[in-house]
């Protein structure tokens, strides 16, 4: 297990890159959370003498101008930017602007966060590498759905979403006319391609994991338990972000500790270390898991996963002896550690 060492940190400020937080969206008392908690990590970082500062943007032009005062030999970018004039799908915009003035900074770079970011994409290249996925079939528009030859269940993913966008319990179709209704409502609501994907039917897996090769670990795992299994029995959108919805009152999740696991365990993590390296990833990433009686298959895979202070990654770290603070100091000694070695 990594254990935190400041030897290569103390040559270095942690510059934490963030997308804006605008007080229009947010509540008072979401404001005054997230001020404290930031200056919670300043403090936790600030006891091991290392200077941090906070930088929110808004656009492209925000961060050339904001990283313009920084010696890039002695900056380390904890990336915390995901989003530039509010759409996601720009995160490479920030991850190419770092690469090209060659500043080291945390977690995927431009080439992962592309291929991670159509489905259909990282699970054409997880196969290739002997990773099971499940089936799959692109819809772009109606024509598909009526040609489509699927076998059901079926859940309905969009292609190039994260974070559970657009799934409700309706996703999971088990005839064509429940397959027909639905796509037609999510290529209306997102204008984008649908993934018809085999409905994995058993036990999902969250696997939370850091490090660089060769020395990746899994840091923790969650295992979903759904109160009602007649009920909404995948991840919701609404579960994730909406704590009040049913679909996250439905839901909690077991701690697994990485290092007392069984065989199906070891399994997931033997196929969730091989997708990270075959994926790219650096530095930490999150994999969806499920298993049914016909295997082990790797459902989805975030480079560039949340943070949150009640997340599957400060659980693992506490675990360890890590606080908040802590957490982000050893990730970005990861990046710096890479920098060296392998860059």
């Amino acid at each position: 297990m990594y254990r935190l060492n400041t030897s290569n940190l103390n040559k270095y400020k942690i510059v934490m890159l963030s997308d804006y937080v605008d007080p229009a969206t947010y509540t008072q008392e979401e404001l005054t959370k997230e001020k404290a908690f930031i200056n919670a990590i300043r403090g936790q970082i600030g006891k091991y003498s290392i200077p941090i500062d906070y930088v929110e943007v808004k656009t492209l032009r925000d961060i050339q101008t904001a990283l313009a005062k920084y010696n890039k030999q002695k900056t380390v970018i904890f990336n915390w930017c995901e989003t530039l004039d509010g759409t996601d799908t720009e995160a490479t915009d920030v991850t190419k602007y770092l690469e090209k003035k060659h500043f080291i900074f945390s977690g995927a770079n431009s080439s992962c966060l592309a291929l991670t970011q159509q489905k259909d994409k990282t699970y054409d290249t997880l196969r290739q590498s002997g990773i099971s996925v499940p089936a799959y079939q692109l819809l772009t528009n109606m024509q598909d759905v009526k040609k489509a030859a699927i076998n059901f269940p079926l859940i309905l993913k969009l292609n190039a979403f994260h974070s559970s966008v657009g799934i409700t319990m309706a996703n999971i179709v088990t005839n064509r006319k429940q397959l027909l209704q639905q796509t037609h409502k999510l290529l209306a609501n997102y204008q984008t391609t649908v993934m018809a994907q085999e409905f994995i039917d058993g036990p999902e897996y969250t696997v939370a994991v850091w490090g660089n090769y060769p020395n990746e670990q899994a840091l923790m795992i969650y295992k979903d338990k759904y109160a009602d299994t007649k009920g909404c029995i995948v991840n919701t959108n609404n579960a994730k972000f909406d704590e009040k919805s049913e679909d996250a009152k439905n839901v909690t999740f077991i701690k697994i500790n990485p290092e007392n696991h069984n065989k199906t365990i070891e399994k997931i993590i033997k196929y969730v270390l091989n997708s990270y390296r075959t994926l790219g990833f650096r530095d930490y990433g999150r994999f969806e898991v499920r298993v049914s009686k016909k295997g082990c298959y790797v459902i989805d895979c975030n480079p560039n996963p949340w943070l949150g202070i009640d997340g599957i990654f400060i659980a693992g770290a506490k675990k360890y002896g890590y606080n908040y603070g802590e957490m982000i100091m050893q990730i970005c000694d990861f990046a710096i550690e890479r920098q060296e070695k392998y860059e």
